[in-house]
């Protein structure tokens, strides 16, 4: 039995619709204790970095993260893809 180390892994399959996700890559990280939202952003022609609890932007990217929520496979399905996808590579 794992430990809970609090994250959670969800695949969006090849199969899935065209969605946000497909414009770019991001993270959102998201802390307890009251501190602020983090959101990285790579567009591959330099980074940005945005703190802040209020940042429109760190809003609009926690909606598009939700938004890509419905087009990913449930957590037990995306473990078992990705180690289909791994014993494929053996």
């Amino acid at each position: 039995v794992a430990a809970n180390t609090g994250i959670t892994i969800r695949v969006i399959p090849f199969q899935a619709d065209a969605h946000i996700g497909l414009v770019g890559p991001f993270t959102l990280m998201e802390f307890d204790g009251g501190l602020p939202d983090l959101l990285y952003l790579d567009s591959g022609q330099g980074e940005l970095a945005t703190i802040s609890v209020n940042d429109p932007l760190v809003s609009e990217y926690a909606d598009r993260f939700e938004t890509l929520l419905n087009f990913s496979l449930p957590e037990a399905q995306s473990i078992e893809l990705i180690r289909a996808a791994a014993e494929q590579m053996l």
